[in-house]
């Protein structure tokens, strides 16, 4: 069974995406005091919840903003 995410963590991730743009999950990771598979997690969360998010080839993520 899935886990469901907090909204408030998803909040921070997509803030910290917004705030350091093309940084890696990792990365992000470390500065929000998570490990990196929970992160790695709530990545498709956030674009199930309609975060537009790009990875580029090196793994850097920009967020593009919300589906209407």
């Amino acid at each position: 069974m899935a886990r469901r995410s907090n909204q408030h963590h998803l909040d921070e991730l997509r803030d910290a995406i917004i705030e350091y743009p093309e940084q890696r999950a990792g990365w992000l990771a470390r500065l929000l005091g998570r490990d990196n598979k929970t992160v790695l997690r709530d990545l498709p969360q956030l674009e199930a919840r309609g975060d537009l998010l790009m990875e580029d080839d090196d793994g850097r993520l920009q967020w593009y903003g919300r589906r209407h």
